[in-house]
C-alpha cells in the first residue's frame, strides 16, 4: 500500500535533505538523460522530490537511496514523456526511456564500485601520502605553502601529485581486473 502522508518530524525531515542532497547532482544528470531538456529535468526533478517525499515512509533505511528514488524519478519521467507525446506529439517511448535508465543504472552502479575501490586504495597509502593528497584538493592557500608544509620542492609538487594519482589509477584498475597502462 502506498503511503501518502509526509512523515512529520524534524529528524526525517533532516534525514531526507541529507539523502536527497547526497544524490541530487547525480539525479539531475539522470533526468537530463531521459527528458533532453535542463529545464524540463529540473521540473520533473522537483516533482520526484515531491513524491519521494510522500513516500519517504516507505524507504528502508540502510537500504541505496539513490536507487529509491531514482525509480520514483524515471516513473515521474515516463509520466512527463507521455504527457509532452500526448500533448505535443513529442517525448521519448516508454522502451527508450527504460533502454535509457538500464544504461545509466549500469554505469552508476560501475561508478559506485570504482569509489569504493578508490576510498580501499586509499587505505592503503602512507598516511603522509594520503593527507598530501587531500590537503592539495582542499585548495587552501598556494600550492608554494603545501610543498613547504609537506618539504617538497615547489616544482616537484605536481609531480609527485601525479605519481600519486597514478598509483590509485593503477590499484582501482588492478582491483577491476583490468591492465593498467604504465605497467
Amino acid at each position: 500500500m502506498e503511503s501518502t502522508t509526509p512523515p512529520a518530524n524534524d529528524s526525517q525531515q533532516e534525514e531526507f535533505s541529507r539523502l536527497v542532497a547526497s544524490v541530487a547532482q547525480r539525479l539531475r544528470h539522470f533526468l537530463l538523460s531521459l527528458t533532453c531538456n535542463a529545464d524540463d529535468a529540473e521540473d520533473v526533478l522537483q516533482d520526484s522530490y515531491e513524491v519521494a517525499w510522500r513516500r519517504f515512509s516507505d524507504f528502508q533505511e540502510g537500504t541505496n537511496f539513490y536507487h529509491w528514488i531514482s525509480r520514483i524519478a524515471f516513473n515521474q519521467a515516463r509520466n512527463f514523456n507521455r504527457r509532452r507525446r500526448r500533448h505535443r506529439g513529442l517525448g521519448l517511448s516508454d522502451e527508450v526511456l527504460a533502454s535509457l535508465a538500464k544504461t545509466n543504472s549500469g554505469y552508476s552502479e560501475f561508478l559506485e564500485i570504482r569509489q569504493e575501490l578508490l576510498q580501499q586504495c586509499l587505505q592503503k597509502m602512507k598516511p603522509i601520502d594520503r593527507a598530501f593528497l587531500f590537503d592539495s584538493y582542499r585548495g587552501e592557500g598556494l600550492k608554494s605553502d603545501l610543498a613547504e608544509r609537506y618539504g617538497i620542492r615547489s616544482d616537484l609538487l605536481y609531480k609527485k601529485l601525479f605519481r600519486l594519482r597514478l598509483k590509485l589509477y593503477e590499484c582501482v584498475n588492478l582491483a577491476l581486473g583490468r591492465k593498467n597502462r604504465h605497467s
